[in-house]
């Protein structure tokens, strides 16, 4: 008796587990879908390539030179960053100057000059500066080529057999230079810069010279000269305006 009343049971029981165990297999899976806001791989490339603390990456540069008394040195023109460590600029320069001085009580001597040239340079800076920071330490190399005119004479006592010594010249020199730098961004639109540079200038010079003596026709000679120079150094002062 007992035994034909688990017979039931037991099948119905195994119908149960079977169609329980169809619907776990028929059921559709789970699925979990993690978002996150972090910047993708190519997002992060292109903000390393981004110039820090720079408005753009052109700017429009003005540039004082020589820091010379009875002389005025500059240049304006343009620079470009080629990278966030790398820069090329180009100016037009100009000089204008005009000078006297007493060597003595028996000489006077004037100066006055006028001057165009074209310069290019690259700078690279430091890849140890902090790419926010304000303060971009840098090296500098480049070329100038310029043309000047000038006019120089000397005054000598009315006892003296010479009255004067007056030359007339045009002169035009290339030189290359290199040197160090440190740039301050102020902000995204303005920086200062002052730097120091050395180098090597071939000049070319042709002039007219002209003693006038006393009593006598004055005498005229014509003078050409070639020199090579090795320079001490010039310092610079820029300013930038970046758009």
């Amino acid at each position: 008796m007992t035994y034909r009343l688990l017979i039931p049971l037991i099948s119905c029981f195994w119908v149960m587990s079977a169609q329980a165990q169809q619907n776990e297999t028929d059921s559709p899976p789970v699925t979990v879908t993690v978002t996150t806001n972090a910047p993708s791989l190519q997002n992060a490339r292109a903000s390393n390539t981004e110039l820090p603390l720079r408005g753009s990456r052109q700017a429009l540069t003005f540039g004082f030179d020589g820091f010379q008394l009875g002389a005025l040195e500059g240049g304006i023109g343009g620079k470009y960053w080629l990278s966030p460590s790398a820069a090329v600029r180009g100016s037009l320069l100009f000089r204008v100057g005009a000078s006297e001085s007493d060597q003595d009580t028996q000489q006077t001597d004037g100066r006055s000059s006028i001057g165009l040239g074209v310069s290019l340079f690259a700078e690279r800076h430091s890849p140890l500066a902090s790419p926010n920071g304000r303060v971009s330490p840098y090296l500098v190399g480049g070329m100038t080529f310029g043309i000047e005119g000038y006019s120089q004479n000397s005054k000598f006592p009315l006892e003296n057999e010479v009255q004067k010594i007056e030359n007339d010249g045009k002169a035009v020199d290339f030189a290359v230079l290199v040197g160090l730098g440190i740039e301050y961004r102020v902000t995204r639109r303005l920086s200062f810069a002052g730097e120091h540079t050395f180098g090597a200038t071939v000049r070319r010079a042709t002039e007219t010279e002209t003693v006038f003596r006393t009593g006598q026709p004055n005498d005229v000679f014509e003078i050409n000269d070639r020199d090579f120079i090795l320079g001490t150094g010039t310092s610079r002062l820029m300013v930038s305006l970046y758009f």
